[in-house]
């Protein structure tokens, strides 16, 4: 027996007449330890448990409350020695009456108890459990004539009844257009728990808030699961404050804070015709145009014997080497043509080099630089920057609490969004803007609003900032902790949470597909497909207009000047004639 049960205490609670406490510590001393009580008195006797504690348990106690002609004193006794403790640690034994026991065995205290047995004292080695065996109704209690043996695979929640509080967001639960559950991570596991446990459940979806009230109170849903409204709430990610009023599962999930942004803009700007030569070389071209003005007219002006004078020099001073730099073709005095020469060579090479590199900007377009990183972000003063906000969440909570210098800058400059498809709208189609939130909410945002290709996701995320754990909570020392507990390390362990999750955003994205082609002619339609577009597109595209800028600028402005000087001609012939006339 002793290599069977696990080591533990008893304590016994109530009015303690000797002569039956006598007995029942001799008989129960030879198995456990006993600490009695209002005496305080302890027998140091540590033996095994005979009362069926399951195995390797780290600690248990068997609580022997005695008996008592008053229910209430009885579930005073009881709320004392179950608060603020694990349950599963606990086994409550009760000396009592059958008619006493089948009562108080409906006190919603006693059912929060995990495991209780009743020693029914009217009736001679009959007893009242609860605790049969891994397949037996655990929601009703039966009298047998001893304690069966404790069974490993017992689970907790078999046939029990539980209110289950899921957090309305996917990809934990996905709603159908009639605001019915359909999927996701949450609601599939606890269809499962349902299916396999045959457990009955009654779920409320909302979201709500979740952090305290100004006199300390729980608020939401978080409310209703420490006052023990609700059994279990999920996903709800893990920080210290939460973790001093509830219970929290294994990790089902991970998510991260990160910054959301629209792909960078790919362009050509008009620009581009200057980019091939920096401003020094920019700069020794226009002086060496100059100074080739000036020596083409020194050269023109000078007079020579053998060649005719020749007409308009500074018109040729400027065209000659005008035209040997855009390789245009023109006439060329007898008197300059060595040095024209010389001009017609230095102009080719200058030419050759700045065609090809030309072609170059042309070819491969500059791309638009965008915030890389939180840091990035905090000192891009021209990016608007907005966040999902819901009050008491774990992103607000950070932003507000937060030290960093880089995330005081964001917060000072950011805008809270409590609809986040708004968010993520700004983000994908509003210029330099950000949306700072969690992919595990992005994602099924995307999925279901702004997809048009399965394999495109219109916004790029930067390295998360901080990451949090998403966890099933159960009321503060549940007794189904352990089972819970246990179930969700199984389903997490054999990638269940993953395959849901990804079955939850392949609906939605084949759900949000059909949607958006049923509304080709709206806006957002029209933006994505040409987002998509652009990102998709690798053949050449014919130049435009935003390319030929600065062309078209020179001669439209050459033209007007050449206006003007027309304009001015005329009004000056007709003022000399008329001068001739008088």
């Amino acid at each position: 027996m002793k290599n069977e049960r696990t080591p533990c205490r008893a304590k016994l609670i109530g009015k303690l007449e000797p002569a039956f406490t006598n007995i029942l510590i001799e008989q129960m001393s030879k198995y456990i330890s006993i600490q009695t009580r209002p005496t305080g008195e302890m027998l140091e006797t540590q033996t095994s448990n005979i009362f069926d504690i399951p195995l390797f348990s780290s600690f248990c106690v068997n609580i022997v409350i005695l008996t008592t002609n008053s229910i209430e004193v009885f579930l005073e006794s009881v709320t004392k020695e179950s608060s603020n403790r694990r349950l599963e640690m606990l086994h409550f034994i009760f000396l009592e009456s059958q008619s006493f026991l089948q009562q108080i065995w409906e006190e919603k205290l006693v059912k929060r108890l995990k495991f209780k047995t009743g020693l029914i004292t009217n009736s001679d080695g009959l007893i009242l459990t609860q605790r049969e065996n891994e397949i037996a109704d655990s929601k009703i209690a039966s009298i047998q004539s001893q304690l069966p043996e404790s069974c490993r695979k017992w689970n907790s929640i078999r046939n029990q009844q539980l209110s289950i509080a899921l957090f309305k967001l996917s990809p934990y639960v996905v709603l159908d257009g009639n605001d019915k559950p359909v999927m996701g991570m949450a609601y599939n596991f606890f269809q499962a728990v349902k299916k396999i446990y045959n457990v009955s459940t009654t779920i409320e979806i909302s979201l709500t808030k979740l952090g305290k009230s100004k006199n300390g109170s729980w608020e939401g849903v978080m409310g209703d699961l420490v006052t023990r409204k609700k059994d279990v709430l999920a996903a709800i990610s893990l920080i210290p404050s939460r973790f001093e009023a509830v219970d929290f599962t294994g990790p089902i999930n991970f998510v991260s804070v990160r910054v959301f942004l629209s792909h960078p803009k790919i362009s050509v700007k008009w620009q581009a015709i200057l980019y091939p030569f920096d401003r020094s070389v920019w700069f020794l071209v226009f002086i060496f145009f100059v100074a080739s003005i000036t020596l083409f007219y020194v050269h023109l002006t000078l007079k020579r014997s053998n060649d005719t004078e020749l007409h308009d020099k500074m018109y040729l001073a400027i065209v000659i080497p005008f035209s040997a730099l855009v390789q245009a073709s023109s006439g060329i005095p007898r008197r300059a043509r060595f040095f024209t020469a010389i001009t017609l060579f230095y102009a080719l090479i200058l030419g050759q080099f700045y065609c090809s590199n030309l072609i170059s900007f042309l070819t491969f377009p500059e791309t638009e630089v965008i915030p890389r990183s939180f840091e990035d972000l905090s000192n891009r003063k021209d990016y608007k920057i907005y966040t999902m906000y819901f009050p008491g969440g774990t992103l607000d909570m950070f932003l507000n609490e937060t030290k960093i210098d880089t995330f005081i800058k964001i917060r000072e400059r950011m805008t809270n969004l409590k609809d986040f498809s708004k968010c993520a709208e700004f983000a994908i189609f509003s210029a330099k803007s950000a949306c700072i939130g969690w992919p595990v909410i992005m994602d099924p945002l995307i999925a279901k609003n702004f997809t048009l290709h399965s394999t495109f996701n219109p916004l790029r995320t930067t390295p998360p900032a901080t990451s949090f754990s998403i966890h099933v909570l159960l009321q503060k020392y549940s007794k189904h902790y352990e089972s819970m507990n246990s179930i969700v390390g199984w389903a997490t362990d054999t990638g269940q949470f993953i395959k849901w999750r990804h079955m939850t955003l392949d609906n939605l994205k084949k759900t949000g597909l059909q949607w958006l082609k049923s509304r080709r002619g709206s806006e957002p339609y029209q933006r994505l497909e040409k987002l998509t577009e652009e990102f998709y597109t690798l053949g050449t595209k014919p130049f435009g207009v935003e390319n030929f800028v600065l062309c078209f600028s020179s001669l439209l402005v050459g033209a007007l000047l050449a206006l003007l000087i027309w304009i001015c001609e005329i009004i000056v012939c007709n003022v000399r004639d008329h001068n001739l006339n008088f």
